[in-house]
């Protein structure tokens, strides 16, 4: 009797295998669709400034207004999220990590011009991504000046002529304050501006295995 459930059980498990292997489509096809999601260009960013349900770009719209319609947070709560800030806390290499991948993304989005194909404020989020690196640096700074000062000299340069170099594509009078990176700009300064961010990036990528 024992033997007969073994020999029906192997017989369930090799006829499974075998409906693996001769059906792979009925197993990895997925039960639903994933949806799509929301394209973000010219016009979605407009008309989202009606309603601010969604922020699908820095500033939040074309003015940079940063104000949302939402409601859940308003003047009697927004006390409450300094209690809930203070209680947050990172390890520095998740930091350090963080201000390298946002470079690292400078790179891979924002130069080559994929991200804002339509808006052309590239520049605007490359912007964006250097001031959150150096927000991240700048907690880990005075810790990793004890570990490695002549790594913070370097970064602290590096920086510095990155901002120099963003500065000379500032444009007040363009939608962000910066130029439209179009893709005449594109071809002509990415080496350029590849040259600016990759050495920031090396350095910021080599603060985590000191801070551990």
């Amino acid at each position: 009797m024992l033997l007969a459930k073994r020999t029906t059980a192997a017989r369930l498990l090799i006829g499974a295998a075998a409906w693996l292997v001769l059906e792979p489509a009925l197993v990895l096809e997925p039960a639903f669709a994933a949806p799509a999601p929301p394209r973000v260009d010219a016009q979605s960013i407009a008309a989202n400034s009606n309603s601010s349900k969604d922020w699908p770009t820095y500033g939040l719209d074309y003015a940079e207004t940063r104000f949302s319609r939402l409601k859940q947070v308003n003047t009697g709560n927004v006390g409450k999220l300094q209690g809930v800030v203070a209680e947050l806390q990172y390890r520095p290499e998740d930091l350090a990590n963080g201000a390298a991948g946002l470079l690292e993304e400078v790179q891979s989005g924002k130069i080559t011009g994929e991200e804002e194909q339509f808006s052309h404020l590239d520049l605007l989020d490359f912007a964006a991504n250097v001031e959150g690196a150096q927000q991240a640096y700048a907690s880990l700074r005075p810790g990793l000046e004890q570990i490695d000062s002549e790594l913070v000299k370097n970064i602290d340069q590096q920086f510095e002529s990155v901002q120099t170099t963003l500065d000379g594509y500032r444009d007040p009078n363009a939608i962000g304050g910066f130029k439209p990176y179009t893709p005449e700009l594109q071809a002509s300064d990415a080496a350029k501006l590849t040259a600016s961010i990759q050495p920031l990036h090396e350095s910021l990528s080599a603060v985590a295995q000191k801070v551990v």
